[in-house]
């Protein structure tokens, strides 16, 4: 019995191994516009980031500008630690201007261990 529980593990365990894909980390990043919330003249913005690969993404930094008319863009930066291959975290950015999808843009940069 227990030479066959052995061997349906090394089975399972060289499938996993050889079936499962090996993607690169891709960092994506949605900004939830529909659930701004405004305090004190702040508007904080919910922004989820998500990696879809399968691979982990290390020190993954995430800036979000915002341009407000003619001054100089706001920014808002949120770093992770790490994103594990389909994870996702939450972050919350602030600005003193309404965010939205025509004034927001972000760059996104992390390490590939």
């Amino acid at each position: 019995m227990s030479v066959a529980i052995l061997v349906a593990l090394i089975a399972l365990v060289t499938y996993a191994q050889f079936s499962g894909t090996d993607r690169p980390a891709t960092i994506a990043v949605r900004s939830e516009f529909e659930q701004v919330r405004a305090v004190d003249g702040v508007y904080y913005l919910p922004v989820t980031v998500m990696n879809s690969g399968d691979r982990t993404a290390e020190d993954v930094h995430v800036r979000l500008r915002l341009s407000a008319g003619a001054g100089e863009p706001e920014t808002a930066e949120v770093t992770f630690s790490f994103l594990a291959g389909g994870e996702k975290a939450n972050a919350v950015a602030a600005f003193r201007h309404p965010p939205t999808p025509a004034t927001l843009s972000h760059s996104i940069s992390f390490i590939e261990p």
